[in-house]
């Protein structure tokens, strides 16, 4: 799959290599446990969006680049079909 943006910074998808795929999870550590927090989570995915457009990416793998709103990519828990971030709480 290939993420192409037009001109005027619409997302489209090539469909012709479409293959299905999970969005990517947003997660949080609460306690001993790693859990998604819808607020935060939607708040990544559209942030996302604006990473997407203003890096030009095009390439599903350049994803794991993404490291805002206190998010970084795990490796570990990542898969090829689900990317995770987990938000880094920094003390401050």
């Amino acid at each position: 799959m290939k993420i192409i943006l037009s001109p005027a910074k619409k997302m489209k998808v090539d469909t012709d290599s479409l293959e299905p795929a999970g969005l990517p999870a947003f997660i949080d550590q609460a306690g001993d446990k790693l859990v998604t927090k819808g607020t935060y989570a939607k708040m990544a995915r559209g942030d996302m969006v604006r990473f997407l457009a203003e890096e030009n990416i095009e390439e599903p793998g350049e994803l794991r680049r993404y490291h805002r709103l206190g998010y970084v990519f795990r490796e570990g828990l990542s898969t090829e079909r689900e990317y995770v971030f987990e938000r880094v709480k920094t003390d401050g």
